[in-house]
């Protein structure tokens, strides 16, 4: 009996430590990966460009001024040469990418979240909200709304009523204008009664970018559905620069 139990704590120490030769393994290729797109990054770097880019943003991060059209031909080349991680691995290398201090590797991580499109699962949004609210701001949210929460919702729609009233509830201004704004360009896809819904809760803040989302939204649906946008903001008590955004186009 002694001999087995010793023979079975041997079989677990030595599962132990495969794991943790696994785990080692994996944390360097993570490491090569980052690598690879920061070496990448430094040799295109453009500290001219990084000033104006940098001033745009309010000196809010460091650039290593590399603008956009030119980043998503670098990122491209990128993935077609050294291909993607492992979808198990992406929470981590996105962690450390989020951690840089130059904003091209936040934009590189959200294009990278875009990647895995079919392997999320409903768990993934956990990342995309701690990717929303980690240095944000109206570049990085907007763009995490685009390439994830907009088909993520396509993807697992029964949870939008859930997940939009909780960010309501937050308090956080970034995940109230994701509940306002992950909607655009569904068209007739759009669900109305929702985006009625979160509106009339946040039509009172006094955040700009609250009510300059809501204001994108009507506007963006107003090219689909013009008369809906014009007798809701109507009837509706909205901030006016809400109204302003709401009825530019019409």
């Amino acid at each position: 009996m002694f001999l087995t139990a010793l023979y079975n704590l041997f079989l677990i120490c030595y599962d132990f430590e495969k794991i943790q030769a696994h785990l080692i393994i994996m944390k360097k290729s993570n490491s090569a990966y980052i690598k690879n797109i920061t070496k990448k990054f430094k040799q295109n770097a453009n500290p001219e460009n990084a000033v104006p880019m940098k001033k745009y943003m309010k000196n809010r991060f460091e650039f290593f001024g590399i603008k956009s059209p030119e980043r998503k031909i670098i990122i491209k080349e990128f993935f077609a040469e050294k291909g993607l991680p492992e979808f198990i691995d992406l929470n981590e290398i996105i962690d450390e990418l989020f951690q840089l201090p130059e904003r091209e590797f936040q934009y590189f991580a959200i294009e990278l979240c875009g990647k895995f499109k079919k392997s999320w699962t409903e768990e993934s949004l956990s990342l995309f909200e701690k990717m929303a609210i980690t240095k944000a701001w109206w570049d990085s949210v907007d763009y995490i709304k685009s390439v994830c929460f907009k088909p993520y919702f396509l993807k697992f729609p029964d949870r939008r009523y859930e997940i939009t009233q909780r960010w309501i509830d937050s308090g956080n201004m970034w995940l109230q204008r994701l509940s306002l704004i992950y909607q655009l360009g569904y068209k007739d896809k759009t669900d109305v009664e929702l985006l009625k819904r979160n509106i009339l809760q946040l039509n009172k803040s006094d955040e700009f970018f609250v009510q300059k989302g809501i204001g994108w939204a009507l506007r963006d649906y107003a090219r689909f559905d013009p008369d809906f946008v014009k007798d809701f903001v109507a009837k509706t008590d909205l901030k006016p620069l809400s109204k302003r955004e709401a009825l530019k186009n019409l």
